[in-house]
């Protein structure tokens, strides 16, 4: 293998968060709407959100299935007497401590990154009824982001501060906090806005300041609603039929082939339609590639572009 003669950038890693990443540092006043973590009747440890159990992972705080063995696991979680310890190891170093991870970089030959949680992606939606419950706990992630990871830590690793359009004035004053904390990158689920188009015109103060700021948004996959009590990824994922099957039948998340028809309620043909650049905004979204469905662009005012990807993506200011 011939090497390059630059260095990498990761559009999408992450980073593994402890059992207090949301209640640390929340507003004493929302302790009891903490996302929080208990020891449940077995003695493992089960998240909560506020008094409502979050459904979407079995989260395991000291253990992660090994690189490469995601493949394993899953072809795993359909043969009987399958045990979960067969592809997962310690935690590393450099999934939890930022100067470790830039050493792992460094080793890889990526010059930076962008780091996303991995609990943090999925609990939006369980606090979509709860305006403050969702800003509190995001301000204390926020709170604990910057410290544990930074927002910009050396110019190298990008940690984006978690934002929601649940509340536009509520979204607004999020905004400007971790700008004024330094943040070069902020992050969004993707999908429509509680009832809106992210790009609807109602929401351009929030687009004007990140057009002003110059800094762009990453969106990730995120935990939708799924039918009859089951979480869905919010992500189309590519692959054979077997692994596909593998996936629905292990009894816990269920991916769907066409999951962004769910979500935008339009055939992925007609998806881009749904979406409009803001006014005031001069932002184009463009897919990253990875296994999410490649949705046709629809040109708009002004020669940009706008994607409703379903994957990791980022929408770039121009």
């Amino acid at each position: 293998v011939s090497e390059l003669d630059y260095m990498l950038f990761d559009s999408d890693n992450h980073y593994y968060e402890p059992r207090d990443c949301f209640s640390r540092y929340i507003d004493p006043k929302y302790r009891s709407k903490a996302i929080h973590v208990i020891r449940d009747a077995e003695d493992r440890d089960r998240v909560e959100i506020g008094d409502k159990p979050f459904t979407f992972l079995n989260n395991d705080f000291d253990r992660a299935v090994r690189p490469g063995g995601l493949r394993d696991m899953l072809r795993g979680m359909t043969q009987p007497g399958f045990s979960a310890s067969e592809v997962v190891e310690a935690l590393r170093p450099a999934y939890v401590n930022r100067d470790a991870r830039l050493e792992l970089m460094d080793e890889q030959g990526i010059e930076s990154a962008l780091l996303f949680p991995t609990l943090g992606v999925c609990v939006e939606h369980f606090m979509k009824d709860d305006v403050a419950q969702l800003y509190a706990n995001f301000r204390a992630f926020n709170l604990w982001l910057d410290e544990t990871w930074g927002f910009n830590y050396q110019d190298r690793i990008y940690a984006p501060p978690l934002l929601s359009l649940l509340d536009l004035d509520r979204a607004v004053e999020e905004l400007d906090f971790v700008l004024a904390r330094g943040a070069r990158i902020v992050s969004l689920r993707p999908g429509p806005a509680f009832g809106r188009s992210p790009a609807d015109p109602y929401f351009d103060p929030f687009w004007a300041r990140l057009d002003e700021a110059r800094v762009p948004v990453a969106f990730h996959s995120y935990a939708a609603a799924g039918g009859g009590g089951r979480p869905e990824l919010a992500f189309t994922v590519t692959g054979d039929a077997a692994t596909l099957a593998m996936i629905n039948g292990s009894g816990g998340l269920r991916v769907t082939g066409f999951a962004c028809e769910q979500l935008l309620g339009v055939k992925c043909g007609e998806a881009a339609s749904g979406l409009q650049r803001p006014r005031r905004g001069r932002a184009r979204a463009a897919a990253a590639p990875g296994g999410a469905a490649r949705l046709g662009l629809r040109s708009i005012e002004g020669g940009d572009y706008v994607s409703p990807g379903l994957s990791c993506c980022v929408c770039l200011p121009c």
